[in-house]
């Protein structure tokens, strides 16, 4: 099992995203934990972005303003 934690300080730019979705294809994570979205709303767009094909679910809390922000993904097919 592999897991990726990464304090992101912010969401918002496409060039984070793709950072993490390049690192999603590359290492096959079964978890990928980011701290600090600053995203108030996660929408199928920014999932999209973050590598949905092979992170299959998630959970996440909104931040507030530009406070927090967390988002859980990870591999059913790996995991159970």
């Amino acid at each position: 099992m592999l897991g990726i934690s990464w304090n992101a300080r912010g969401l918002g730019r496409k060039e984070k995203r793709r950072f993490v979705r390049d690192l999603v294809k590359e290492h096959n994570p079964t978890v990928c934990f980011i701290q600090e979205t600053e995203l108030a709303v996660f929408d199928k767009n920014v999932i999209r972005a973050l590598g949905e094909d092979i992170l299959t679910r998630r959970i996440g809390v909104d931040a507030i303003g530009k406070a927090g922000g967390l988002i859980s993904l990870w591999n059913e097919r790996l995991l159970w």
